[in-house]
């Protein structure tokens, strides 16, 4: 089984993406902004990380810490 986090404030976005993986994907939920996303990260190992940020505004100090 894979493991996904999906960093979303969005609440029907994250029920869109978590609905259809449902036996196929652990998905564990997140919020974009919180410092925990990255330790998170690190404790969970996941597959895949979906982080919904516009970039436009920027995407904080959190990606460029995970960099």
């Amino acid at each position: 089984m894979f493991r996904l986090i999906v960093a979303t404030s969005d609440t029907a976005l994250a029920a869109r993406l978590i609905g259809p993986l449902e036996g196929v994907a652990a998905v564990i939920r997140s919020a974009p902004q919180t410092a925990a996303l990255l330790e998170l990260c690190r404790k969970a190992a996941p597959d895949l990380v979906l982080i919904d940020a516009d970039p436009v505004d920027g995407f904080g100090n959190l990606l460029g810490e995970a960099m």
